[in-house]
């Protein structure tokens, strides 16, 4: 039975005819018939299967094939010729339309050239004289950038026929309130003044000395800025300042405890070799919460001072103390839980402003401008602390307080007993300080009061940290007796 299908389905190669109708038939069907993939395209890319009476047989060829990109293959004309002959026969004719023109009769069309007599191109040479009016007549808004007010100034400058007569100008000389008038005649091309910052006047340029002037190779100093850095510095204090007697508000809390919690803090803050300025920004935020919060408890007092010292030290240490460290030191009086809960409340209460500088900060400037030496500022550091504790003290600006700590400490080390407190502290010093000596001598009274009786007080924490050879045995300084500091009281 297979030999016999195989012979009733068996065509002849050969035949010419069958070949082409079997062609015909395919194309008037539209089917695709015997198809295959090709090699180089995508799978939905069908073939047909065809012969060439004139080639040889089996010749594969392809239609409506879509070549791949890195393919060579083309449409080709794949039917025989007796095949196209049906195919021909049968499309119906086109007419066709001849051509009017040939090649040669298209003509190119070149731009015209209008030409101009020659008087005509001699006159357009030469610049002609342009109104005013041809110039603003144009002009309409919107098509032109140009505003009414410049069409005015342009106006105003065309008219003019005769050049006003030069006026004097008035130039300002460095340190001289009244201007000077120069007349034009005189006026220089290029006037160059040399342009100094002074806030003072002229008659105290000379004796002031510019602290920063061998500064300026140094980067990290900032010598170029100092000036308005600590003028910001100025503004700050005055804007978040510690009222006067600011615990007469509270219902339990008194000046007593608040010694004796600064005193403990000045003890951990040693033990912990924190920098000076975090315990200056701790006494700070404590002061500033006490005087905003009046119903402050007397048992969560401590709880306070060691949330501002934990806060402060985020702030100012590069490692600052873990929070277990804090509740290690408080004896676990309180929880990591309390101690977070109130470093919250008490930033909340200060509107997050924690750039309050500090009396240091202050320090460090002021004991540029008096060139000291290194005792006469770790003198005046010792004094700083001393005033921090002292409740009565609290108000003073922390400005205020570093400039009377370091006149203090100037008039104990000083060993000339002609020199007055005018020429001890200079102009510079009032430069810079902005505190003459008449302004500090009321202070320096109450803090040397404070140094007197500083060996003999109850809260000894800072007297005895100023006693270690860190901080080079001040307080045990002979220039600091008792008889000395009687006659500066006095």
């Amino acid at each position: 039975m297979m030999t016999t299908r195989l012979r009733a389905n068996k065509v002849d190669e050969n035949d010419t005819q069958q070949k082409a109708k079997k062609a015909s038939q395919l194309l008037k069907a539209g089917t695709v018939g015997l198809t295959k993939r090709a090699a180089l395209g995508e799978l939905g890319n069908r073939a047909l299967v065809k012969t060439n009476d004139v080639q040889k047989e089996n010749v594969n060829c392809l239609k409506n094939a879509k070549a791949r990109v890195d393919s060579h293959w083309k449409k080709t004309e794949f039917l025989s010729s007796a095949a196209n002959k049906v195919v021909l026969a049968k499309a119906p004719k086109q007419p066709t339309v001849p051509l009017k023109t040939t090649i040669s009769e298209i003509k190119v069309l070149k731009p015209r050239v209008v030409t101009k007599p020659k008087a005509v191109e001699k006159q357009a040479s030469q610049p002609q004289p342009v109104s005013l009016q041809q110039i603003i007549a144009p002009v309409r808004r919107e098509e032109s950038n140009v505003s009414r007010r410049s069409l005015s100034k342009l106006k105003a400058v065309l008219c003019k026929e005769k050049k006003e007569k030069p006026k004097a100008v008035a130039v300002i000389a460095p340190h001289v309130s009244a201007p000077i008038v120069v007349p034009s005649s005189e006026q220089p091309k290029s006037i160059e003044v040399n342009c100094k910052i002074t806030a003072h006047s002229s008659s105290l340029i000379d004796e002031v000395e510019n602290i920063d002037a061998g500064d300026s190779k140094n980067l990290l100093l900032v010598s170029e800025y100092a000036n308005d850095i600590y003028s910001y510095l100025f503004q700050l204090e005055l804007q978040m300042p510690v009222r006067k007697a600011h615990l007469d508000k509270q219902a339990e809390v008194t000046p007593k405890m608040r010694a004796v919690l600064l005193d403990w803090i000045n003890e951990v803050h040693f033990q912990f070799r924190l920098l000076p300025e975090t315990y200056h920004l701790t006494v700070a935020l404590i002061d500033r919460y006490l005087q905003e919060v009046p119903t402050t408890q007397r048992q969560y007092l401590q709880l306070v001072g060691i949330g501002a010292l934990f806060l402060a030290s985020k702030y100012e240490e590069l490692y600052p103390p873990e929070i277990g460290d804090f509740v290690y030191i408080a004896d676990d009086t309180y929880s990591k839980h309390e101690i977070l809960a109130i470093e919250q409340k008490i930033i909340k209460t200060i509107d997050y402003n924690l750039g309050r500088p500090s009396s240091i900060h202050f320090l460090r400037r002021f004991s540029k401008a008096a060139s000291t030496v290194e005792d006469t500022h770790m003198l005046a550091k010792y004094l700083i602390e001393l005033v921090s504790i002292d409740y009565t003290l609290a108000h003073h600006r922390p400005s205020e307080v570093a400039a009377a700590s370091l006149f203090l400490a100037l008039k104990l080390f000083n060993k000339d007993t002609k020199i007055t407190d005018d020429q001890l502290w200079t102009n510079t010093l009032k430069f810079y300080t902005g505190y003459t000596a008449d302004n500090l001598r009321p202070l320096v009274k109450k803090i040397a009061t404070l140094l007197k009786n500083a060996p003999t007080a109850q809260l000894k924490a800072v007297f005895n940290k100023y006693q270690s050879s860190k901080f080079d045995k001040i307080a045990l300084k002979s220039e600091l007796n008792a008889s000395r500091l009687e006659k500066l009281i006095s």
